[in-house]
């Protein structure tokens, strides 16, 4: 938590649980996500259970594609929050089921 990162923008955490907070001592409770934010990260993108192992290239691959729809000198990170919803709803348009497209999620701005 230390660690400063002035340049960090985005963190993409395509892996199971690293959104969730799983403990039983909740005070001490820390998720990958939100210590990539302590760190410095503007905007994370992390799952609050385990994913599927074919959702993430899916996601990902969606994500990006309304990140850099501008080009890539023209990446907003305000778009980040919206892409993941894209992402989502197009998963959730092609009928992958439920508890698989919910588990994606964005923090930060």
């Amino acid at each position: 938590m230390q660690a400063k990162l002035s340049n960090a923008e985005l963190a993409f955490l395509a892996a199971c649980h690293s959104a969730a907070a799983e403990s039983k001592a909740p005070n001490e409770v820390l998720s990958l996500a939100a210590a990539m934010q302590f760190c410095g990260f503007k905007s994370i993108v992390g799952t609050l259970w385990t994913m599927d192992d074919k959702d993430g290239p899916v996601l990902a691959e969606a994500f990006y594609k309304h990140m850099l729809r501008n080009g890539v000198g023209k990446v907003n990170l305000l778009d980040s929050a919206q892409a993941v919803h894209l992402a989502t709803k197009a998963m959730r348009g092609a009928g992958v089921p439920f508890h698989r497209w919910t588990t994606f999620i964005h923090l930060g701005v």
